[in-house]
């Protein structure tokens, strides 16, 4: 998750007003893979807290469809 974190990290800085990731299938996903789901969840959440911890806007938006 360390390499997943960089690496969005790196990519939303090059995207001018962070990036937006749509999950189609969520529910799927959230049903059939918990721990993959919650590891998600909380990747996207420590970019944005790590961010705002260091002055600067959320660079990752995560959206879900069912």
């Amino acid at each position: 998750m360390n390499a997943w974190i960089d690496c969005m990290g790196d990519a939303a800085m090059t995207e001018e007003g962070g990036i937006f990731l749509h999950l189609d299938g969520a529910t799927e996903l959230k049903q059939s893979h918990p721990v993959i789901w919650e590891a998600l969840n909380e990747c996207a959440a420590f970019l944005n807290y790590r961010q705002h911890m260091g002055g600067g806007p959320p660079i990752l938006a995560l959206s879900y469809f069912a």
